[in-house]
């Protein structure tokens, strides 16, 4: 199973937000399994990818992101598979 993390940034610089993202991950010894970005409509949209479900849920919280299937308060409405 992937688990898919989505995180929207408005005015940041992309190399920045990567960067901060990168660096997360090193610090932590995690690998994500994909990294995407669209930055059609406003600001930036990230989808990051985990192969572990822990590891997507610290990236959701250190980024103010949501995990895909989640609903904002954290139960899940739909499996990703």
């Amino acid at each position: 199973m992937v688990y898919t993390v989505e995180v929207r940034r408005l005015g940041y610089d992309l190399a920045s937000v990567i960067a901060e993202m990168r660096a997360w991950f090193g610090y932590h010894g995690i690998r994500e399994a994909a990294f995407g970005y669209s930055s059609s409509g406003p600001g930036i949209a990230f989808r990051i990818s985990f192969i572990v479900e822990t590891e997507a849920q610290a990236f959701a919280r250190a980024f103010g992101g949501r995990l895909n299937g989640e609903h904002p308060h954290g139960t899940a409405l739909w499996a990703i598979g």
